[in-house]
């Protein structure tokens, strides 16, 4: 109890407030200080120690590159053939669980499968479209 009083005094004079303002038994009014004043003062001298946040540029954003904007195309359309080349069963799990933003038991439900028959086919499929994207 001695070493939180401790604490708590060591706190309260960083602060700058009054030793006063510790009495746990509602505020205390002499002197002046009220555990909200105290309060309030805590507050506002973190308020002023806090970091500014960085300025956010509002407006319109700049125009992308044609060569960032061909390359996403180019990968959107290997992409593409590459999911269209994966077995049917893995295909239709993958799509599922990535476009139709499913569940994997939601999935299971729909289909009928085992759960782990769901999870290792889309791994699968999933390790399949990593190796042909490289």
């Amino acid at each position: 109890m001695l070493l939180r009083k401790s604490m708590r005094k060591r706190r309260w004079q960083r602060y700058g407030v009054r030793r006063i303002c510790l009495i746990p038994a509602g505020p205390a009014r002499r002197h002046g200080c009220s555990r909200s004043r105290a309060t309030k003062k805590i507050d506002a001298i973190r308020k002023q120690r806090r970091p500014e946040p960085e300025d956010i540029g509002w407006g319109p954003e700049h125009e992308p590159d044609q060569e960032d904007v061909i390359g996403l195309q180019q990968e959107s359309e290997k992409l593409g053939n590459a999911i269209a080349q994966l077995p049917e069963k893995q295909r239709l799990l993958l799509e599922r669980a990535y476009f139709a933003d499913m569940s994997h038991s939601e999935i299971a439900d729909v289909t009928g499968l085992p759960l782990g028959t769901i999870k290792s086919r889309i791994r699968l499929a999933l390790e399949r479209l990593r190796h042909s994207m490289t």
